[in-house]
């Protein structure tokens, strides 16, 4: 996502389901209260996480 990949692409990179990838953001954005996929990118550098 950081690197402006579409959820597909980042899929195919992966070797996984459209639909895992798109579990997992929504995971993410749960743990980090983001409401956003921009503000999920902007947290995780934040808190150092990637």
């Amino acid at each position: 996502m950081c690197a402006g990949f579409k959820d597909q692409e980042i899929a195919v990179r992966l070797g996984v389901k459209l639909e895992t990838v798109r579990q997992r953001r929504r995971g993410a954005m749960q743990a980090v209260d983001a409401t956003s996929t921009a503000q999920l990118v902007s947290l995780v550098i934040k808190f150092g996480l990637i």
